[in-house]
């Protein structure tokens, strides 16, 4: 037939994941809040009154501490899908652990900002606001992201038959790397407009 295409093996054609499919939706709308929140900063800024600093180094600590869990994610889900208990539980761990380091060091960059006189309510300029709500709001979905590992990482030891479905630990790295990547940008964004 003319102008029509004919799939002869239907099981070629894989459907996405109704899950999965709710977590790019989900990924679509964080990345619309922190485009508006970015957005918002840059025109604040335009606008004078705002007080230029340097982006405390923890942050950038804290992006390298986040890259490298993003590494060990990875391999954790590619243990996973080869049935790799062990391998999978230690880079999980790994994983978790990654996760709160990078938290602390958000929160020493944070004592920092404190400590170089830039607040969260500041009535005099709101730069240091921005900062902190963005870099919350990050935070929120981060401790949201080491929840799932920890959950997958407890499946991962009591479960028996949790190797067989590997979903959960992929939506969990999906999600993971998405909030890597989102930190990356922030960092770069913050870096070039502080």
């Amino acid at each position: 037939m003319v102008g029509s295409i004919k799939i002869e093996d239907q099981s070629a054609v894989k459907k996405l994941h109704p899950h999965k499919l709710m977590l790019w939706i989900a990924i679509g709308s964080m990345t619309m809040t922190f485009a508006a929140l970015t957005s918002a900063y840059l025109v604040k800024k335009a606008h004078g009154n705002w007080m230029d600093f340097r982006l405390p180094t923890e942050f950038l600590y804290s992006t390298l501490v986040v890259l490298a869990s993003s590494l060990t994610m990875h391999l954790a889900l590619s243990f996973a899908k080869k049935k790799e208990k062990s391998k999978y539980l230690s880079f999980m761990f790994a994983t978790i652990a990654l996760g709160i380091g990078f938290l602390m060091c958000q929160l020493a960059g944070y004592k920092a900002l404190v400590n170089m006189g830039i607040y969260l309510s500041d009535n005099t300029t709101a730069s240091g606001s921005f900062l902190y709500v963005i870099s919350f709001a990050h935070a929120a979905h981060l401790i949201g992201g080491v929840a799932f590992l920890i959950i997958m990482f407890f499946k991962g030891v009591f479960s028996k038959t949790f190797f067989e479905n590997t979903l959960g630990v992929e939506l969990t790295s999906i999600f993971w790397h998405y909030v890597g990547v989102l930190w990356v940008y922030l960092f770069i964004f913050f870096s070039i407009n502080y």
